[in-house]
């Protein structure tokens, strides 16, 4: 192709509009990724699995409640499993309450009937989802979060240290300081 062909075309407007259309998108597809909601959640799934990955605390990353990777070696992004929006549902359990006599006020509550019935009154304004001898739980109507599932496939240490090639769906949402977490690893 000559100089005088390849000035023509760089001088074109659809040339022109082409190059502004990449880069709009590319911009497009960056924001995307790091400021929608399914972006951010994911991007902290990844950001999980690097921390292990480079032996790095993962505490920040993962519930209390669920167990993590031992070892992540190598991972691919498959696809988002599901999205689904939750109710925001305080729960008031019998531990809440024996924790708060043991290190709070001690005579806040002389019964957690009375420590239920204070939350009842101090929260009238949300629908009570739950109550037994041992919890109670209250939602704001209106007041919902979102949990993302992402599939990956994963390289990872078994039990020995092993490398083990697995499918993994990670579950990540909001916990009650609105701070993402992941509540659940499911190997497949």
């Amino acid at each position: 192709m000559s100089n005088e062909k390849l000035k023509q075309i760089v001088k074109s407007k659809w040339f022109k509009l082409g190059i502004v259309g990449t880069v709009l998108v590319a911009i497009g597809a960056f924001l995307f990724m790091n400021i929608s909601s399914k972006g951010v959640a994911k991007n902290f799934a990844e950001d999980y699995m690097d921390a292990v990955k480079n032996g790095e605390d993962t505490s920040d990353f993962i519930s209390r409640s669920e167990e993590g990777f031992i070892d992540v070696f190598d991972y691919d992004y498959l696809k988002e499993v599901e999205m689904e929006q939750e109710k925001v549902i305080m729960s008031l359990n019998y531990e809440d309450y024996e924790i708060l006599q043991e290190y709070g006020e001690k005579n806040d509550f002389d019964s957690y009937d009375e420590f239920k019935k204070h939350y009842k009154d101090l929260f009238s304004d949300h629908e009570i989802i739950r109550e037994s001898d041992m919890s109670l739980e209250l939602w704001e109507e209106g007041e919902f979060k979102d949990r993302y599932s992402f599939l990956y496939d994963v390289t990872i240490a078994n039990g020995l240290g092993q490398k083990i090639y697995k499918k993994a769906e990670l579950t990540v949402e909001k916990n009650v300081l609105g701070e993402h977490e992941i509540t659940f690893i499911d190997i497949k």
